[in-house]
């Protein structure tokens, strides 16, 4: 994905960071472009042995605000998961600052295996459209992250170093910081920033029942879950915009995933209940927060716009997508 976020990097530029980096010898790079926000390269060593390495944005461009120092938050995240068996790859070296470029990066193991899009597509294409073992093993795989959070006591962004008492709290002050980022960028809305905020302070009683805080990885779409070709998950990457937060923020949860009962059995059984008790929540208060999340994504998606200048296409896709969630939640 072209992107405005990256940078481009010689190949030289490559050497010298891994040779300052790892004290090795980089052989080869490949940029990887399925990215949307950090820079990605292949590097294959000396050794013969490959790793990911991964580049923060320049410090020159304007990151969205909830987006702040998110590299150092997935090396955090990567090590958690490392530690407590969520399959990911290993990070070899965070490098806060370097005589290269003057911005964080690190580098990564290579984690074996295709995009769990890449692998349905495939799939599809042979004639296999039962994924019930796949889709629960997702419902497991989401609930284990979640269930990451029952040491947590506070709300928020991890690397943001500011964390909350209540979620309702927290998730205010994340939908403030984004209309905060459409006034500076002079993103239109459909409707003004004080009514859409109303829809989250409005809501504060469909989240009494949020009191554990919960790991959330946001972004497990897909594209983010490495699989084997015979469908076993290797690894989960791109977990920069982790959060402690409601676990119905999780994208499986998200009205565009579509999610199934094989997914909701996964997760059902493996859910702590402290983390979410779906036995004491009426369908009302779950979809309620269903709706409101779905709109806290429809704006990220609409206000990056402005941060990255995608085309034209996906912008308009933005737009509506917005106020399709607007509608829905306003009634």
């Amino acid at each position: 994905m072209e992107s405005k976020s990256k940078i481009q990097l010689t190949k030289d530029q490559i050497i010298q960071l891994v040779k300052y980096s790892l004290n090795k010898t980089c052989i080869d790079s490949q940029e990887l472009t399925n990215g949307w926000f950090n820079t990605i390269h292949r590097v294959t060593l000396n050794d013969n042995s490959t790793c990911i390495l991964k580049i923060s944005p320049p410090p020159s461009f304007k990151v969205m605000r909830y987006e702040k120092d998110i590299l150092n938050t997935e090396q955090q995240i990567l090590f958690l998961f490392n530690t407590w068996g969520i399959p990911s790859p290993k990070v070899i070296k965070y490098v806060e600052t370097n005589p290269i470029f003057n911005h964080p990066c690190f580098f990564m193991e290579c984690v074996e295996g295709i995009t769990l899009q890449s692998y349905k597509e495939k799939k599809r294409l042979e004639g296999t459209v039962d994924f019930s073992v796949m889709n629960r093993s997702l419902g497991i795989l989401q609930a284990d992250i979640n269930n990451l959070g029952l040491q947590e006591k506070k709300w928020g962004l991890p690397a943001s170093g500011v964390q909350y008492e209540t979620w309702g709290e927290a998730l205010n002050s994340l939908v403030s910081d984004l209309l905060a980022d459409a006034d500076d960028n002079a993103v239109k809305l459909p409707v003004p920033a004080a009514d859409i905020q109303f829809c989250f302070t409005d809501a504060k009683e469909y989240f009494k029942d949020v009191t554990q805080p919960s790991l959330i990885h946001w972004d497990l779409h897909d594209g983010n879950i490495l699989v084997s070709d015979e469908g076993k998950i290797t690894g989960v990457i791109d977990c920069d915009r982790a959060l402690y937060a409601d676990p119905l923020m999780e994208f499986w949860f998200r009205s565009m995933a579509n999610s199934d009962e094989d997914f909701y059995t996964g997760y059902k059984e493996t859910i702590h209940k402290d983390i979410i008790d779906f036995s004491k929540l009426s369908k009302e208060v779950i979809a309620k927060r269903i709706r409101l999340y779905d709109l806290y994504l429809a704006l990220v998606l609409r206000i990056e716009c402005a941060f990255r200048e995608y085309g034209a296409d996906h912008m308009q896709w933005t737009e509506e997508n917005l106020k399709k969630y607007l509608e829905e939640v306003r009634g």
